[in-house]
């Protein structure tokens, strides 16, 4: 059989088909990988079941030898861990990057000052990555789905050498993201500052040119030159590390871990050139970003790569039969990106930013009901209308009015005015609320307990108190106003 198998006999057996393994690669989705993937400081990498990490040492079990003997590896020889679920731990932050840690002794500041956007890029600017990498962690803790900041994150990341990290931030909102304009920049800076500039160029130049970020653009080129790690690409591993990073590039495909999948058979392709596999993943992956025109051209390079004997007959027909679907869709007008994105401000305004309000209290002796319909201002604050009913000792009151209403973390607190009618009595009050917000994960829902103080300017009105448990639902992108 051709040499160009030899790679690959240590995964698949010599009486399987190759056109079977392609469309291996191809339904990659259905494919579970069991084992977790040990990434040494010295570069070499571990198949292993982790059984138990303690403060200071790993105990594993060899992945091709499970009833064997169980290993112990302290912490400090390891750089990550990648689990059988895709979950990582990168050890190496850790150990190079201690001043990362978040210090939240002040409201909205750090020891690197306010926590904000604006101090954020300030301190990219000024080269002051460690800094930047902690205060993108916290504002992200916030808005946790935004592309512009996950991307401006990802790069901070990748200029403090964290790369696994910076690629996993980007795999994180890829599907929503990878026609956002600035999302797509920064994902070409973190390629560039990996050595993979080919890569970095098509990320960038495809469907469609990009512009560039105004703020960061005139330092990228500086950053580039001086952060840009050496590249590996020359270094050309063991095979059986390369089967092993073979497998995990397709784990990261099938789990639409894209950027992560990219980078692997970026490397691989460029240390086994005569292996034809490997660029046969590097197309579906490419595809999968939606980089057309770099994925026709490694799936060129794959079938040429390919011999003309009987036994690669059906898998030559195969590729071409792709290739031929693939320049199809390359003829089709590209897709415009996404204008709706401001690039000075990096938030994407996307539909009604409102919200909805409803819960109440019912006892024997007191029962409320309210209702409250809100439009955010910007990403944390909403000016709301409100009405209510309360019921107490037999006397029904309804309120009316407005509030604005401002979130800190966890807490709401809101303050307005509303008018207060009952039978023969009306009056105008004060209004504060606040209370405890437990926000769902896809910040659409939250779970609020409100204490509502209303004072009357007019001594002669009693002082109202009232006491409501609801849920919010929340509507559209909220956008962070400068």
């Amino acid at each position: 059989m051709h040499s160009q198998n030899a790679i690959f006999q240590i995964l698949f057996r010599a009486k399987t088909r190759t056109i079977t393994l392609i469309f291996i690669i191809a339904f990659a989705p259905f494919v579970n990988y069991a084992q977790d993937i040990i990434y040494k400081t010295d570069n070499t990498i571990i198949e292993a079941i982790i059984l138990k990490i303690s403060a200071s040492e790993v105990d594993f079990k060899r992945f091709s030898n499970q009833n064997g003997p169980v290993y112990t590896l302290p912490k400090e020889k390891i750089r990550l861990i990648i689990y059988n679920n895709g979950e990582k731990e990168d050890f190496s932050t850790l150990k190079t990057f201690p001043e990362i840690s978040i210090q939240k002794n002040i409201p909205g500041t750090n020891s690197y000052g306010i926590i904000s956007h604006d101090n954020a890029r300030a301190l990219l600017l000024a080269e002051n990555f460690t800094g930047a990498v902690s205060v993108y962690a916290q504002i992200l803790e916030e808005d946790p789905e935004n592309a512009v900041l996950n991307a401006e994150y990802a790069y901070a990341l990748a200029l403090c050498g964290i790369y696994d990290a910076a690629l996993s931030r980007l795999d994180r909102i890829q599907s929503q993201s990878a026609k956002n304009a600035d999302y797509r920049f920064f994902a070409a800076q973190v390629y560039d500052l990996m050595a993979f500039p080919e890569l970095s160029s098509a990320v960038l130049n495809e469907p469609v040119k990009s512009g560039n970020p105004i703020w960061i653009s005139p330092k990228t080129v500086s950053f580039s030159q001086k952060y840009r790690r050496k590249s590996t690409i020359t270094e050309k591993p063991a095979r059986h590390e390369m089967v092993t990073r073979f497998k995990l590039g397709n784990g990261y495909a099938a789990q639409n871990l894209i950027y992560q999948s990219l980078s692997i058979f970026e490397e691989i392709t460029k240390q086994f050139p005569d292996e034809y596999l490997p660029f046969v993943s590097y197309s579906i992956a490419l595809e999968k970003s939606g980089l057309l025109k770099k994925s026709s051209q490694a799936l060129e390079t794959a079938i040429s790569k390919t011999s003309s004997t009987p036994e690669m007959e059906e898998t030559r027909h195969f590729l071409n039969q792709r290739l031929s679907t693939l320049n199809k869709k390359l003829q089709q007008p590209a897709q415009n990106i996404n204008k709706d994105t401001d690039i000075s401000s990096g938030f994407k305004d996307k539909g009604p930013r409102a919200m909805l309000y409803a819960g109440g209290m019912f006892s024997s002796g007191y029962s409320s009901f309210n209702t409250r319909a809100g439009y955010f201002l910007k990403q944390s604050m909403n000016i709301a209308f409100d009405l209510g009913v309360i019921n107490s000792n037999k006397a029904t009151n309804f309120n009316l009015g407005a509030s604005v209403y401002q979130r800190y973390k966890f807490l709401v607190f809101g303050t307005g005015i509303n008018g207060n009618f009952g039978k023969d009595y009306k009056a105008l009050y004060f209004k504060l609320s606040f209370g405890p917000s437990i926000m769902n994960r896809k910040k659409t829902a939250s779970l609020d307990i409100f204490y509502d103080i209303n004072a009357s300017p007019n001594k002669e009105n009693p002082a109202m108190f009232g006491f409501s448990i609801g849920r919010s639902l929340y509507f559209g992108k909220r956008k962070q106003i400068k």
